[in-house]
């Protein structure tokens, strides 16, 4: 038999400071986790939101410099048909070249489906444009057709940039949205978190609990003279080796007390032989088996074997005493004649108050009984 509960769980660290530092990173991690999940998804979701801001940004400022670099071609193109100048048709050339650029660039952007498409349609415009342009139209219908041409390409070069306006607009709303989820799991984390943490808390404070009530348990045993059982604490090292010698000093104390019972035995045996013969001397002589006795000597003779009662009774209630404490007797309660306990008290020094002159007397009002402790057998 084993004093203490086994735990399921049969690892423990070596030391009880390791138990406690290893019970304060259990209780720590879940919030370290969430802790580490709320800045990673912060940091993607500002990587992300920069990209995106980014993105818009150069769109819009390529869209912007498309609406611009149209509107000066349709102005060129103005001031082509009206003035017929060959030197204007440099300067589109100049303003056409930057055009290019400008839209090579904005091609490569992440641009949506919609947007791409009239960027595409304003570079095919502008293409089918410049080739009616370096026919060099002669007819005022023709210069008429071909300003409107450059006017419907500034619509659609603004268009572009209404795609992009809204673009930034989205990915704002988008961002907004991204943001609020973000909240919403890191407050669900958090109670998640909170919950698991008191669960490890309480857990790992009966982790911790457990081998200090088995040492406890093995100390109250003890202290009521329960040896029974071996003593064994499942915990760190330390703490195994306080329930060692607790278990050690169990072994010692079952040791020193059947070294009591022997001396009690032995000593209650050396006291009875002598004490035997002394009270059947005494009741020869009261019996006045070796002759007559005067009055006097019959009155010690009885004081004698009176004593020898008593002593013996003496020797048998320390026996009972011994039996009380190994539970082979019971203490009970019972009512005690307070008279009787002080006339066998005054019957104890009698004889020597005698011998020394001393006159004993006794007034005890019948007052009653009183309760006391009685070992029943």
């Amino acid at each position: 038999m084993k004093i203490g509960l086994e735990f399921p769980l049969r690892y423990y660290p070596r030391s009880f400071l390791g138990l406690l530092l290893l019970a304060f990173l259990l209780v720590a991690a879940p919030l370290v986790i969430a802790f580490y999940n709320a800045a990673v998804y912060v940091e993607q979701l500002a990587g992300q939101s920069q990209t995106a801001v980014s993105q818009a940004a150069r769109a819009s400022r390529g869209s912007r410099l498309l609406v611009e670099q149209t509107t000066a071609l349709e102005r060129v193109v103005r001031q082509y048909v009206i003035l017929d100048d060959e030197q204007l048709l440099d300067d589109y050339a100049r303003l056409r070249s930057n055009f290019k650029v400008n839209t090579s660039e904005l091609s490569l952007q992440p641009l949506d489906e919609v947007q791409l498409g009239e960027l595409n349609s304003t570079i095919d415009m502008e293409q089918a444009l410049y080739e009616q342009l370096i026919r060099r139209p002669v007819a005022r219908q023709e210069k008429t057709a071909l300003v409107g041409g450059y006017m419907v390409l500034s619509d659609v070069a603004r268009n572009v940039l209404n795609t992009s306006n809204a673009l930034i607009d989205r990915e704002v709303e988008s961002m907004r949205k991204t943001g609020e989820r973000a909240q919403r799991i890191l407050w669900l984390q958090l109670a998640a978190t909170i919950p698991l943490g008191v669960l490890l808390a309480i857990g790992v404070t009966i982790f911790i609990a457990r081998p200090i009530r088995q040492l406890d348990l093995a100390i109250r045993r003890l202290g009521a003279g329960e040896f029974e059982g071996e003593i064994q604490v499942v915990g760190p090292a330390d703490l195994k080796y306080l329930g060692n010698r607790l278990d050690w000093l169990r072994l010692r104390l079952i040791e020193l007390e059947q070294q009591k019972r022997l001396f009690l035995r032995h000593i209650s045996h050396e006291l009875k032989t002598p004490l035997t013969a002394l009270r059947e001397g005494s009741e020869l002589l009261v019996e006045g088996t070796a002759g007559p006795l005067s009055p006097g000597q019959q009155e010690i003779v009885e004081i004698l074997r009176q004593k020898a009662l008593h002593l013996q009774r003496l020797i048998e209630d320390l026996l009972d005493t011994s039996r009380v404490v190994t539970g082979k007797l019971k203490l009970e309660i019972g009512p005690v004649d307070l008279v009787l306990v002080v006339e066998e008290a005054v019957e104890v020094v009698r004889s020597a108050a005698v011998a020394r002159g001393v006159t004993v007397r006794t007034s005890v009002a019948r007052a009653g009984t009183v309760n006391a402790v009685w070992i029943k057998g």
